[in-house]
Formats: structure tokens, C-alpha cells, sequence
């Protein structure tokens, strides 16, 4: 009866150990699919804003030049009582390739914009950090 019992609290603590592991598996990767969707959703209103005519100066302040740092940003709450758990910081770059095509000895700015976004933050004691990058012509 004993062996049997200590048999049965081994498979118990096993499975609870494998469970929280999992759990833990679980909780991170929503936290950095919460951080992957706030890089991507730069990504998209940088491609989708406009007008972006910079040879008639119309450049949407999503597509100016230079880089800006946001701290402090949300990934991830608590719902039961809306504090905060994870925040995180935020870099975009805007650069202007300077990319140029000549077609007939007649030399054309192509006007390409690369956006780059790095998502840094720390979650359980390890940082993690997401970068994604995207390049944009002009709208004409």
C-alpha cells in the first residue's frame, strides 16, 4: 500500500511540475505574440498611410526620416485587475535609401523609405527583442 502510494505522489508531482512548465511555455509565448503584433501594426501604417508624394513634399509624419524611441509600452495585463504585467520599449527608424535609377541618361530619385522597429522588453527574468523591417516607395 505504501509502495503504491508513493508511486501515485511521484506521477502527481510529476505531472503538476509538467503542467506548470507548460503553463510558463504558454504565458511567454502570448507575451511575445502581444509584442510581435505592436511591431506589426507599425509595419502596417507604414505601408498603408498616405498620401506619400515626397517630390511634391505630401510625407506623412509616419514616413518622416530619423528614428524615436517610445518606453513604457503596454504588452501585456492583468485582467482581473488591469495593472500591468509586461511593458516594453520601442524603436523606429525611418531612412531614406537614397535609391536612384537611370533609364536614357535621365538619372530618377525612386524615393524608398526602410522603417525598421525593434520591440525590446523583459518578461521572467530574460529579455527579449523583436525587429522588423519594410521598405516604401512613392505613392506616384
Amino acid at each position: 500500500m505504501m509502495m503504491a502510494l508513493s508511486i501515485l505522489a511521484l506521477v502527481a508531482a510529476s505531472t503538476f511540475a509538467a503542467m506548470s512548465q507548460a503553463n510558463r511555455f504558454a504565458i511567454t509565448n502570448r507575451v511575445y505574440t502581444c509584442a510581435q503584433t505592436l511591431v506589426q501594426n507599425q509595419i502596417d501604417t507604414f505601408l498603408s498611410v498616405g498620401p506619400f508624394y515626397p517630390q511634391s513634399d505630401l510625407i506623412p509624419a509616419e514616413l518622416a526620416t530619423g528614428t524615436n524611441t517610445t518606453n513604457n509600452i503596454p504588452i501585456y495585463a492583468d485582467t482581473a485587475t488591469v495593472a500591468t504585467i509586461v511593458s516594453g520599449s520601442m524603436t523606429r527608424t525611418v531612412a531614406d535609401l537614397g535609391l536612384t535609377q537611370t533609364t536614357n541618361s535621365v538619372t530618377q530619385n525612386l524615393y524608398t523609405r526602410r522603417l525598421t522597429v525593434t520591440f525590446s522588453y523583459t518578461f521572467g527574468g530574460k529579455n527579449y527583442s523583436i525587429v522588423m523591417s519594410t521598405l516604401r516607395a512613392s505613392d506616384s
